[in-house]
C-alpha cells in the first residue's frame, strides 16, 4: 500500500503558522502511512504481551528464606511488581489498539475524500 499525503496545508498562511500542542504546525504536507503504523501496532502488541506475563515463571527474584522477617514484605514486594508489569501491559495493549484504530480511521476518511473529489465535475 502507497502512502497517503493530505492535499491540504495545516496553517493560516505561510506568515502566520498555527501552534498546536506546543508544536508549530507548517504548510508543508502531512504524511501519513497506514502501513506503517500498524506495524508499530504489531509490535506494540508484542511488548503488551510480554509485559502482561511479567515476570511470572523467573526464578529467584525473592529469595525462599520463610524464617527471614523480611520475607512477607518481599513476596508483597514481588506481587506488586507483578501487578505493575501486568497494567503496563494493559496500557500498552489499549495503545496498540489506537494506533490500529487510527490508521484504519484515517484510510476511511481518506477514501471519503477522494471520492467526494472524484465525484466533482470538472
Amino acid at each position: 500500500m502507497a502512502s497517503r499525503t493530505c492535499w491540504y496545508a495545516l496553517s493560516v498562511s505561510a506568515s502566520m503558522p498555527i501552534v498546536h500542542g506546543g508544536v508549530v504546525m507548517t504548510d508543508e504536507p502531512l504524511a501519513v502511512r497506514p502501513e506503517e503504523l500498524r506495524a508499530v501496532a504489531v509490535l506494540l502488541d508484542d511488548e503488551a504481551r510480554r509485559l502482561a506475563v511479567g515476570l511470572a515463571g523467573s526464578p529467584g527474584l525473592v529469595v525462599a528464606a520463610p524464617d527471614w522477617r523480611a520475607g512477607a514484605a518481599l513476596a508483597g514486594l514481588e506481587a506488586a511488581g507483578h501487578a505493575w508489569f501486568c497494567r503496563l501491559g494493559a496500557r500498552v495493549a489499549a495503545a496498540s489498539d489506537g494506533v490500529r484504530a487510527s490508521a484504519e480511521a484515517y484510510e476511511t476518511v481518506d477514501d471519503r475524500a477522494a471520492d467526494r473529489f472524484a465525484a466533482l465535475p470538472r
